[in-house]
């Protein structure tokens, strides 16, 4: 997988629609529901084949790293969509889970596109001096981790345009 960087612009499908693009015709990409919107539906958009992977209620909405690696297919798996601080929850994963998400994405060469839209939002339960609790995608993942970012939640500049 190759690592590449996004700009943070209108992420609803400039961005998400790059992945696919990067990793060539038709790959498979591994999606979380219930999720926003645009993120679930943009591989479908340009031709990519999805597998949808649920988060539950009673899990903590936490991502399964059983049910990702079932619904991996070796060799055509080449992203996977994520949504932290998950959206519709606001839940967050913790690093451990992170890390072995990560891993598991190295291993098979998996492009992870994070929508970081709510980073800077957390709240830290261990008083950790304003440590945020979870690295950005790109920096646990810089081989192949793509952060997606605005200005529109944590700084309250919705609607601003740059470039």
């Amino acid at each position: 997988a190759q690592a590449f960087c996004a700009a943070a612009h209108n992420h609803n499908n400039n961005n998400t629609n790059a992945v696919p693009e990067k990793t060539g015709h038709r790959p498979h990409a591994i999606v979380f529901v219930p999720g926003y919107q645009s993120l679930v539906e943009s591989p479908l958009w340009v031709g990519a084949d999805v597998t949808a992977v649920e988060r539950y209620p009673h899990e903590g909405w936490q991502v399964s790293l059983e049910r990702v690696r079932r619904a991996i297919r070796p060799q055509h798996t080449r992203y996977l969509i994520l949504n932290e601080p998950h959206n519709p929850s606001g839940t967050l994963m913790t690093r451990e889970l992170q890390a072995e998400l990560v891993a598991l994405c190295r291993r098979h060469e998996i492009i992870i596109l994070c929508d970081e839209i709510y980073r800077l939002l957390e709240h830290n339960d261990d008083n950790d001096n304003g440590r945020l609790l979870l690295p950005p995608i790109c920096q646990a993942y810089p081989e192949g981790g793509v952060s997606l970012v605005g200005l529109s939640k944590p700084w309250g500049g919705c609607g601003i345009t740059i470039g």
